[in-house]
């Protein structure tokens, strides 16, 4: 097929300053925030830097857009208030080595990979988007699940308006973190949170537990258990069904067990080789002799 002969334009338009962008633009929708325009795009025009696109402008390129992507705010004071799945794309189109005018039909379609890969959502077709002085700005809205903190290229074509065939232009866009800025408002592992809770039910993890339920773990994930079901638990208030000898409290190896009463020891049981303990009551500093076995002190 014959391609139209589109080409890019100077970017440097794009680092004048912002009284003479808001002239040439004049979209007050798009300049909402525009004291800070020139601040946010200074990555594709910093000085003394070989942006690719400017790159691009010195290539025989038959297809060729700068992108110049920003976050659209409905906001004249720039606040991140609650916003869509949309943002605003902003580029500068050449057709036949002059600004292009008139009435232009695109098409973009966002890829998982620079070249080759797959689309991660539809492509989104922009009929009789209209192109002053080689600019123009789309609204584009890949919906959800799309920007999800994965790499993603932004694919576009265009064509005169209402022509029968599309020119590609051939090198993807890396879409800038931009798109992804308000990402974290609504992270992709947190669709199941209720809005403004951060309760255990909110969360979506567990219903809430019953009085006296207890949180337990095991291979098949975290429960609600009431302490009678635990096997070696041991409850403040009280057990039920106990069988001496297996369940008891104290030690399983040879060392001595101490008891306490606001913070001082109360009762001191010690083995001993014969296996009969020394009781040990009373005050803390109360001992029995070395060799004893069996003895019992108190007071």
């Amino acid at each position: 097929m014959k391609y139209p002969k589109f080409e890019i334009g100077s970017l440097r338009a794009d680092c004048r300053n912002n009284q003479e962008r808001a002239e040439e633009f004049r979209n007050d929708d798009v300049l909402s925030c525009s004291r800070r325009s020139c601040v946010a795009h200074r990555e594709f025009c910093p000085q003394g830097v070989d942006s690719p696109f400017r790159r691009l402008a010195h290539s025989p390129i038959l297809l060729a857009l700068a992108l110049l992507s920003s976050l659209h705010s409905q906001s004249s004071n720039c606040l991140a208030a609650e916003l869509g799945t949309a943002f605003t794309y902003q580029g500068k189109l050449g057709d036949g080595g002059a600004a292009a005018n008139g009435l232009y039909d695109f098409e973009f379609t966002v890829y998982d990979a620079a070249t080759g890969g797959n689309h991660v959502a539809p492509a989104l077709p922009m009929d009789s988007v209209s192109v002053t002085n080689g600019l123009f700005t789309a609204m584009l809205d890949f919906g959800p699940g799309v920007f999800l903190g994965e790499e993603r290229w932004l694919g576009i074509s265009v064509r005169t308006n209402r022509a029968a065939d599309f020119a590609t232009f051939p090198t993807r866009q890396l879409l800038s973190p931009v798109p992804y800025a308000l990402h974290a408002s609504q992270a992709g592992i947190a669709a199941s949170v209720t809005g403004n809770s951060v309760s255990a039910q909110g969360l979506n993890t567990l219903a809430p537990p019953a009085p006296g339920q207890v949180l337990t773990f095991d291979s098949t994930g975290l429960a609600w258990t009431n302490p009678a079901a635990l096997g070696n638990a041991w409850s403040l208030g009280g057990n039920g069904g106990t069988t001496p000898n297996v369940n008891f409290l104290g030690t399983t190896d040879n060392q001595p067990l101490e008891f306490k009463v606001n913070g001082r020891r109360a009762l001191r049981l010690e083995p001993t080789a014969t296996g009969a303990p020394n009781v040990i009551a009373g005050d803390a500093s109360n001992v029995v002799a070395p060799g004893t076995a069996g003895g019992t002190v108190a007071g």
